[in-house]
């Protein structure tokens, strides 16, 4: 497990906000509030599968309307 390259799966996206705060900071690509899907594809405002932190559910079920 300790030699594996997990760098390659990070992501520093503005999903999380303290990702662009802290250098260096990343999280998982794919998971919940990031921009970008596991395959490196970005979510737009409208996918099934796109969050953000600063809208209600009822919106993002909107834009995906």
């Amino acid at each position: 497990m300790m030699k594996r390259n997990t760098r390659v799966t990070g992501c520093t996206c503005q999903g999380y906000p303290w990702a662009g705060l802290m250098s260096g900071a990343m999280h998982r690509r794919g998971s919940l509030w990031c921009w970008y899907r596991a395959n490196g594809e970005q979510r737009e405002p409208g996918d099934p599968d796109f969050r953000d932190r600063n809208l209600t559910d009822d919106e993002i079920e909107a834009l995906a309307a």
